[in-house]
């Protein structure tokens, strides 16, 4: 495994059932307590509400996106930012910090 960050590049982004679904390659493989860099390449969808969840998917697996509290995150939490600081625990992606790419 390694200490380095990764990024990811989101491929597509859709709103479903309370649900913004950011879609990652399905080739990309998660190592548990690896950090990784998701990386917005698609807007929030204009029909995306507020209090939505995040969620990134791979095609075949869901992983929401948890607060360092435990809490799902929230679309009004990513409106301006251009991705996410995570790792990866095993069964979801925990919020490290934002990210602004400039």
């Amino acid at each position: 495994m390694c200490n380095c960050v990764q990024n990811i590049k989101t491929t597509a982004v859709t709103f479903q059932s309370n649900q913004v679904v950011y879609t990652i390659p399905a080739t990309t493989g998660l190592n548990v307590n690896q950090a990784y860099n998701i990386i917005f390449c698609q807007p929030l969808p204009d029909e995306a509400t507020l209090g939505s969840s995040v969620v990134i998917t791979n095609g075949t697996t869901n992983y929401n996106v948890m607060t360092r509290k435990g809490d799902i995150l929230l679309t009004k939490y990513i409106v301006d930012t251009c991705g996410l600081k995570t790792w990866y625990n095993g069964t979801s992606f925990v919020l490290r910090n934002f990210i602004s790419i400039k």
